[in-house]
Protein backbone atom coordinates (compact mmCIF):
# COMPACT_ATOMS: atom_id res chain seq x y z
CA UNK A 1 0.00 0.00 0.00
CA UNK A 2 1.34 3.41 -1.00
CA UNK A 3 -0.03 6.07 1.32
CA UNK A 4 0.80 9.67 1.99
CA UNK A 5 2.63 10.37 5.24
CA UNK A 6 -0.30 12.33 6.66
CA UNK A 7 -2.68 9.46 5.94
CA UNK A 8 -0.37 7.01 7.72
CA UNK A 9 -0.14 9.27 10.76
CA UNK A 10 -3.91 9.79 10.89
CA UNK A 11 -4.65 6.07 10.67
CA UNK A 12 -2.04 5.28 13.31
CA UNK A 13 -3.33 7.86 15.77
CA UNK A 14 -6.94 6.79 15.30
CA UNK A 15 -6.19 3.10 15.77
CA UNK A 16 -4.06 3.72 18.86
CA UNK A 17 -7.01 5.62 20.31
CA UNK A 18 -9.49 2.89 19.33
CA UNK A 19 -7.48 0.18 21.09
CA UNK A 20 -6.58 2.46 24.01
CA UNK A 21 -2.82 2.43 23.46
CA UNK A 22 -2.31 6.16 22.92
CA UNK A 23 -0.54 6.61 26.32
CA UNK A 24 2.03 4.01 25.20
CA UNK A 25 2.72 5.41 21.75
CA UNK A 26 6.36 6.20 22.61
CA UNK A 27 7.05 2.83 24.27
CA UNK A 28 9.21 0.14 22.74
CA UNK A 29 7.31 -3.07 21.98
CA UNK A 30 9.22 -5.11 24.57
CA UNK A 31 8.25 -2.62 27.28
CA UNK A 32 4.50 -3.21 27.01
CA UNK A 33 2.45 -6.14 28.28
CA UNK A 34 1.49 -9.22 26.32
CA UNK A 35 -2.10 -8.06 26.13
CA UNK A 36 -1.03 -4.69 24.76
CA UNK A 37 1.14 -6.39 22.15
CA UNK A 38 -1.89 -8.41 21.13
CA UNK A 39 -3.98 -5.28 20.66
CA UNK A 40 -1.13 -3.68 18.72
CA UNK A 41 -1.07 -6.63 16.34
CA UNK A 42 -4.77 -6.14 15.71
CA UNK A 43 -4.19 -2.46 14.97
CA UNK A 44 -1.48 -3.30 12.42
CA UNK A 45 -3.99 -5.36 10.42
CA UNK A 46 -6.77 -2.79 10.73
CA UNK A 47 -4.46 -0.05 9.47
CA UNK A 48 -4.74 -1.60 6.00
CA UNK A 49 -8.55 -1.27 6.11
CA UNK A 50 -9.36 -4.78 4.87
CA UNK A 51 -12.89 -5.67 3.74
CA UNK A 52 -12.71 -8.83 5.87
CA UNK A 53 -10.69 -9.73 8.93
CA UNK A 54 -10.08 -13.07 10.66
CA UNK A 55 -9.61 -12.83 14.43
CA UNK A 56 -8.14 -15.87 16.21
CA UNK A 57 -8.78 -15.64 19.98
CA UNK A 58 -8.55 -11.81 19.91
CA UNK A 59 -9.09 -11.35 23.66
CA UNK A 60 -6.78 -14.09 24.94
CA UNK A 61 -4.45 -12.78 27.69
CA UNK A 62 -6.34 -9.49 27.93
CA UNK A 63 -7.66 -8.09 31.20
CA UNK A 64 -11.38 -7.24 31.49
CA UNK A 65 -10.87 -3.56 30.63
CA UNK A 66 -8.85 -4.35 27.50
CA UNK A 67 -11.31 -7.07 26.52
CA UNK A 68 -14.17 -4.60 26.60
CA UNK A 69 -12.14 -2.24 24.41
CA UNK A 70 -11.63 -4.99 21.81
CA UNK A 71 -15.33 -5.86 21.97
CA UNK A 72 -16.28 -2.25 21.35
CA UNK A 73 -13.87 -2.10 18.41
CA UNK A 74 -15.28 -5.31 16.90
CA UNK A 75 -18.83 -3.94 17.15
CA UNK A 76 -17.71 -0.67 15.57
CA UNK A 77 -16.06 -2.50 12.66
CA UNK A 78 -19.14 -4.69 12.19
CA UNK A 79 -21.43 -1.67 12.15
CA UNK A 80 -19.16 -0.04 9.56
CA UNK A 81 -19.74 -2.99 7.25
CA UNK A 82 -16.59 -5.07 7.77
CA UNK A 83 -16.96 -8.85 7.61
CA UNK A 84 -15.46 -10.44 10.73
CA UNK A 85 -14.66 -14.14 11.11
CA UNK A 86 -13.85 -14.81 14.76
CA UNK A 87 -12.26 -18.14 15.68
CA UNK A 88 -12.46 -19.28 19.29
CA UNK A 89 -13.04 -22.23 21.61
CA UNK A 90 -14.65 -19.99 24.23
CA UNK A 91 -17.98 -18.57 23.15
CA UNK A 92 -18.69 -15.77 25.59
CA UNK A 93 -21.92 -13.83 25.83
CA UNK A 94 -20.49 -11.01 23.73
CA UNK A 95 -19.74 -13.29 20.78
CA UNK A 96 -23.06 -15.09 20.99
CA UNK A 97 -24.94 -11.78 21.12
CA UNK A 98 -22.94 -9.97 18.43
CA UNK A 99 -22.60 -12.81 15.91
CA UNK A 100 -24.98 -13.15 12.97
CA UNK A 101 -24.02 -16.75 12.25
CA UNK A 102 -22.39 -19.50 14.31
CA UNK A 103 -20.31 -22.22 12.64
CA UNK A 104 -19.22 -25.23 14.73
CA UNK A 105 -16.29 -27.34 13.53
CA UNK A 106 -15.69 -30.94 14.52
CA UNK A 107 -12.32 -32.37 13.48
CA UNK A 108 -12.02 -29.80 10.71
CA UNK A 109 -15.51 -30.36 9.34
CA UNK A 110 -18.59 -28.18 9.72
CA UNK A 111 -20.92 -29.88 12.19
CA UNK A 112 -23.43 -27.06 12.51
CA UNK A 113 -24.06 -23.70 10.91
CA UNK A 114 -26.82 -21.16 11.26
CA UNK A 115 -28.29 -18.46 13.51
CA UNK A 116 -26.85 -18.52 17.02
CA UNK A 117 -30.06 -19.54 18.80
CA UNK A 118 -30.75 -22.39 16.37
CA UNK A 119 -27.26 -23.84 16.78
CA UNK A 120 -27.30 -23.51 20.58
CA UNK A 121 -30.71 -25.14 20.86
CA UNK A 122 -29.77 -28.13 18.72
CA UNK A 123 -26.05 -28.59 19.37
CA UNK A 124 -25.34 -26.73 22.63
CA UNK A 125 -25.01 -29.83 24.79
CA UNK A 126 -22.87 -31.59 22.18
CA UNK A 127 -20.57 -28.57 22.05
CA UNK A 128 -20.12 -28.77 25.81
CA UNK A 129 -19.86 -32.53 26.30
CA UNK A 130 -18.12 -33.84 23.19
CA UNK A 131 -16.34 -30.95 21.52
CA UNK A 132 -15.05 -29.23 24.66
CA UNK A 133 -16.24 -25.81 23.50
CA UNK A 134 -16.67 -23.38 26.36
CA UNK A 135 -20.10 -21.78 26.61
CA UNK A 136 -21.24 -19.18 29.15
CA UNK A 137 -22.71 -20.54 32.37
CA UNK A 138 -25.93 -18.79 31.40
CA UNK A 139 -26.23 -21.05 28.35
CA UNK A 140 -25.44 -24.12 30.46
CA UNK A 141 -28.18 -23.12 32.90
CA UNK A 142 -30.64 -22.73 30.04
CA UNK A 143 -29.78 -26.14 28.60
CA UNK A 144 -30.11 -27.81 32.00
CA UNK A 145 -33.45 -26.13 32.66
CA UNK A 146 -34.71 -27.31 29.29
CA UNK A 147 -33.31 -30.84 29.34
CA UNK A 148 -33.36 -31.77 33.04
CA UNK A 149 -36.52 -29.97 34.13
CA UNK A 150 -38.22 -30.35 30.73
CA UNK A 151 -39.03 -26.65 30.61
CA UNK A 152 -40.32 -25.17 27.38
CA UNK A 153 -37.97 -22.22 26.85
CA UNK A 154 -38.63 -19.78 23.99
CA UNK A 155 -34.86 -19.33 23.59
CA UNK A 156 -31.64 -20.41 25.29
CA UNK A 157 -30.60 -17.51 27.58
CA UNK A 158 -27.25 -15.92 26.78
CA UNK A 159 -26.93 -12.88 29.02
CA UNK A 160 -27.33 -12.75 32.79
CA UNK A 161 -30.47 -10.63 32.39
CA UNK A 162 -32.01 -13.21 30.05
CA UNK A 163 -31.19 -15.99 32.53
CA UNK A 164 -32.76 -14.14 35.44
CA UNK A 165 -35.83 -13.49 33.30
CA UNK A 166 -36.15 -17.21 32.52
CA UNK A 167 -35.84 -18.06 36.22
CA UNK A 168 -38.48 -15.47 37.08
CA UNK A 169 -40.84 -16.66 34.34
CA UNK A 170 -40.54 -20.24 35.57
CA UNK A 171 -41.02 -19.23 39.25
CA UNK A 172 -37.54 -20.52 40.04
CA UNK A 173 -35.86 -17.23 40.87
CA UNK A 174 -37.15 -16.87 44.44
CA UNK A 175 -36.33 -20.47 45.31
CA UNK A 176 -32.77 -20.16 43.97
CA UNK A 177 -31.98 -16.83 45.63
CA UNK A 178 -33.40 -17.84 49.01
CA UNK A 179 -31.45 -21.09 49.01
CA UNK A 180 -28.17 -19.39 48.15
CA UNK A 181 -28.71 -16.59 50.65
CA UNK A 182 -29.16 -19.17 53.38
CA UNK A 183 -25.92 -20.88 52.38
CA UNK A 184 -23.98 -17.62 52.22
CA UNK A 185 -25.18 -16.39 55.62
CA UNK A 186 -24.17 -19.58 57.41
CA UNK A 187 -20.66 -19.96 56.02
CA UNK A 188 -17.88 -18.05 54.30
CA UNK A 189 -17.26 -18.45 50.58
CA UNK A 190 -14.52 -21.03 51.04
CA UNK A 191 -16.56 -22.85 53.66
CA UNK A 192 -19.51 -22.97 51.25
CA UNK A 193 -17.27 -24.60 48.67
CA UNK A 194 -15.92 -27.06 51.20
CA UNK A 195 -19.46 -28.32 51.75
CA UNK A 196 -20.30 -28.24 48.05
CA UNK A 197 -22.36 -25.02 48.22
CA UNK A 198 -21.70 -22.44 45.52
CA UNK A 199 -22.82 -18.79 45.63
CA UNK A 200 -24.75 -17.25 42.75
CA UNK A 201 -21.62 -15.61 41.34
CA UNK A 202 -20.14 -19.02 40.56
CA UNK A 203 -22.99 -19.89 38.23
CA UNK A 204 -24.03 -16.53 36.81
CA UNK A 205 -21.02 -14.27 36.41
CA UNK A 206 -19.24 -12.23 33.81
CA UNK A 207 -17.34 -14.30 31.26
CA UNK A 208 -14.17 -12.26 31.85
CA UNK A 209 -13.78 -13.89 35.27
CA UNK A 210 -13.66 -17.47 34.07
CA UNK A 211 -10.84 -19.42 35.74
CA UNK A 212 -8.58 -19.70 32.69
CA UNK A 213 -9.02 -16.04 31.81
CA UNK A 214 -8.15 -15.07 35.38
CA UNK A 215 -5.07 -17.29 35.31
CA UNK A 216 -3.81 -15.60 32.15
CA UNK A 217 -4.17 -12.19 33.78
CA UNK A 218 -2.38 -13.40 36.93
CA UNK A 219 0.56 -14.73 34.92
CA UNK A 220 0.80 -11.48 32.96
CA UNK A 221 0.74 -9.40 36.15
CA UNK A 222 3.36 -11.62 37.80
CA UNK A 223 5.61 -11.29 34.76
CA UNK A 224 5.31 -7.50 34.76
CA UNK A 225 6.12 -7.34 38.48
CA UNK A 226 9.13 -9.61 38.07
CA UNK A 227 10.37 -7.64 35.07
CA UNK A 228 10.03 -4.34 36.94
CA UNK A 229 11.10 -5.26 40.48
CA UNK A 230 13.26 -8.34 39.96
CA UNK A 231 14.03 -10.94 42.66
CA UNK A 232 15.16 -10.41 46.24
CA UNK A 233 12.12 -8.81 47.88
CA UNK A 234 10.01 -10.25 50.66
CA UNK A 235 6.93 -12.30 49.79
CA UNK A 236 4.78 -9.66 51.50
CA UNK A 237 6.08 -7.02 49.08
CA UNK A 238 5.32 -9.12 46.03
CA UNK A 239 1.90 -9.89 47.49
CA UNK A 240 1.12 -6.18 47.85
CA UNK A 241 2.19 -5.57 44.25
CA UNK A 242 0.04 -8.47 43.03
CA UNK A 243 -3.04 -7.32 44.92
CA UNK A 244 -2.65 -3.76 43.65
CA UNK A 245 -2.14 -4.74 40.01
CA UNK A 246 -4.89 -7.36 39.95
CA UNK A 247 -7.36 -4.87 41.40
CA UNK A 248 -6.35 -2.40 38.69
CA UNK A 249 -7.26 -5.08 36.15
CA UNK A 250 -10.79 -5.12 37.54
CA UNK A 251 -10.58 -8.35 39.54
CA UNK A 252 -12.05 -8.89 43.00
CA UNK A 253 -9.24 -9.79 45.41
CA UNK A 254 -9.01 -11.18 48.93
CA UNK A 255 -5.73 -11.44 50.85
CA UNK A 256 -4.72 -13.76 53.68
CA UNK A 257 -7.96 -15.71 53.43
CA UNK A 258 -8.44 -18.29 56.20
CA UNK A 259 -8.48 -21.79 54.74
CA UNK A 260 -10.80 -24.07 56.70
CA UNK A 261 -10.25 -27.81 56.64
CA UNK A 262 -13.41 -29.89 56.82
CA UNK A 263 -13.29 -33.29 58.47
CA UNK A 264 -16.44 -35.28 59.10
CA UNK A 265 -18.55 -32.15 58.43
CA UNK A 266 -16.66 -30.23 61.11
CA UNK A 267 -14.76 -27.05 60.18
CA UNK A 268 -11.23 -27.08 61.59
CA UNK A 269 -9.50 -23.70 61.64
CA UNK A 270 -5.84 -24.67 61.81
CA UNK A 271 -4.30 -21.37 60.82
CA UNK A 272 -3.95 -22.05 57.10
CA UNK A 273 -4.23 -18.92 54.97
CA UNK A 274 -4.39 -18.39 51.22
CA UNK A 275 -2.07 -15.59 50.05
CA UNK A 276 -4.49 -14.26 47.43
CA UNK A 277 -7.92 -15.47 46.36
CA UNK A 278 -9.03 -14.04 43.01
CA UNK A 279 -12.76 -13.79 42.28
CA UNK A 280 -13.35 -16.68 44.72
CA UNK A 281 -12.09 -18.92 41.91
CA UNK A 282 -8.28 -18.96 41.70
CA UNK A 283 -5.77 -19.35 44.53
CA UNK A 284 -2.47 -17.47 44.18
CA UNK A 285 0.33 -18.63 46.45
CA UNK A 286 3.52 -16.55 46.40
CA UNK A 287 6.96 -17.96 47.18
CA UNK A 288 10.14 -15.84 47.24
CA UNK A 289 12.43 -18.84 46.88
CA UNK A 290 15.08 -19.96 44.44
CA UNK A 291 13.06 -23.00 43.39
CA UNK A 292 9.51 -24.26 43.94
CA UNK A 293 9.80 -27.36 46.12
CA UNK A 294 7.61 -30.45 46.10
CA UNK A 295 6.09 -29.48 49.45
CA UNK A 296 4.95 -26.15 47.99
CA UNK A 297 3.05 -27.94 45.24
CA UNK A 298 1.47 -30.30 47.74
CA UNK A 299 0.41 -27.35 49.88
CA UNK A 300 -1.49 -25.85 46.95
CA UNK A 301 -3.08 -29.18 46.09
CA UNK A 302 -4.25 -29.41 49.69
CA UNK A 303 -5.76 -25.93 49.40
CA UNK A 304 -7.60 -26.95 46.24
CA UNK A 305 -8.94 -30.09 47.85
CA UNK A 306 -10.06 -28.23 50.96
CA UNK A 307 -11.74 -25.43 49.01
CA UNK A 308 -13.23 -27.42 46.09
CA UNK A 309 -11.60 -24.94 43.72
CA UNK A 310 -10.23 -26.02 40.35
CA UNK A 311 -7.24 -23.79 39.69
CA UNK A 312 -4.22 -22.33 41.44
CA UNK A 313 -1.25 -20.21 40.39
CA UNK A 314 2.07 -20.73 42.18
CA UNK A 315 3.99 -17.46 41.76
Amino acid sequence: MLLETNEIIQRTEKLLEDIQLTPFRQNLVWNISGGQIQKLGLAVILAMKPAMIVLDEPTANLDPHATRAVHELVLKLRDEGMTILLVTRELDDFILTAADQLIVLDDGRIMASGPVQSVLAEFGQVMLDRLGIWLPETVEIGLKLRDSLKLNLPAIPISVIETLQVLADQNLFTILINGLRKAETTATSLECRAFGLYPTRTYVKDIHFKENSIAKIIVDVAYQIHKTMGPGLLESAYQSFMVNDLQKRGLRIKSEVPMPVVYDKVILNNGYRVDILVEDLVIVELKAVEKIAYVHQQQLLTYLKASNLNLYNPI
